[in-house]
């Protein structure tokens, strides 16, 4: 593993290899935290190569005008793995240690919820439904 000196809040490769979101509380809450932890390599397919491994935490402040306003993403892990196993088990490392700390993954029914709310925003700030 490399921890990068030259810290971004973004993918530094090209290819998502893995992605977990999660949620302590609703998206469309004010001050609920959202946490993604993400994998990605320069190759599409290839187990060898270099694999980034990040995560980044931000906080909601609700649904304006039918669409999610957040704090900017704070960065809390970056690193680099020369092998996909070594990437795939900081990642899994990551995902269940945000579970740990209250954050749940999100699921289907909490998208379409959010999908209801940011609709309902919208309708109050006189746009048209989608």
């Amino acid at each position: 593993m490399q921890e990068k000196k030259d810290k971004s809040n973004f993918a530094r490769y090209g290819f998502i290899r893995g992605m977990e979101t999660l949620w302590m509380g609703k998206a469309e809450q004010k001050g609920s935290r959202c946490r993604q932890v993400c994998m990605t390599s320069p190759d599409w397919a290839s187990p060898f190569g270099t694999f980034q491994v990040y995560s980044v935490q931000g906080v909601s402040q609700g649904v304006v005008d039918g669409t999610l306003h957040t704090s900017p993403p704070e960065l809390l892990f970056d690193a680099d793995f020369a092998d996909y196993q070594a990437a795939e088990k900081k990642f899994s490392e990551l995902a269940a240690q945000s579970q740990k700390e209250g954050f749940d993954p999100l699921t289907m029914q909490d998208w379409i919820d959010f999908q209801i709310a940011v609709q309902r925003a919208a309708l109050g700030a006189g746009q048209k439904p989608i």
